[in-house]
């Protein structure tokens, strides 16, 4: 967003803080483009997937629901 990036307030980061704290294991996808189709492989019915972020992240949503759409066609 144009901002000078702040040491260690990244995605990396903060999955390693959760991690360590030990109240979740985060799973952290490198690639955004990857996000949809890691995240269908990786919910459950009542997770919650939270996804924040600028820029390209905010895609991700609609992506993943599209994807989920499709996986849950019939196949004929």
């Amino acid at each position: 967003a144009g901002e000078d990036p702040i040491v260690a307030a990244d995605g990396r980061s903060l999955a390693r803080a959760l991690r360590v704290a030990g109240q979740v294991e985060p799973v952290f996808v490198e690639d955004v483009a990857e996000l949809p189709a890691r995240a269908l492989d990786l919910v459950k019915d009542g997770d919650v997937l939270l996804c924040m972020g600028a820029g390209s992240i905010g895609r991700a949503p609609a992506q993943i629901v599209q994807l989920a759409g499709a996986a849950a066609e019939p196949q004929a």
